[in-house]
């Protein structure tokens, strides 16, 4: 009965940590064309996502509130919305 329970247990651990780590996985996922879709507005912030070492760029939905983030690297025009220089 214990080792059934222990490993009901460690079945329910095993699917959160697999649900959170598709979850966050996708976090930063999406294109900045689809941020200007939604309505969202381009901020000035990018940072470097310290799991992938990819450039994100947030962006902002004035009515809401809320923010999104987007790999800067399917940024603007063909280099990637970085600046140049």
């Amino acid at each position: 009965m214990l080792a059934i329970a222990i490993l009901e247990i460690g079945a329910v651990v095993v699917v959160a940590a697999v649900g959170y780590w598709l979850w966050d996985r996708h976090r930063y996922r999406g294109s900045a064309r689809d941020a200007d879709a939604r309505g969202l507005q381009r901020t000035d912030e990018v940072f470097v996502d310290p799991v992938t070492g990819r450039r994100v760029r947030v962006f902002f939905d004035p009515r809401t509130g809320q923010r999104a983030y987007r790999d800067e690297d399917e940024g603007h025009g063909p280099d990637g919305g970085r600046p140049s220089g």
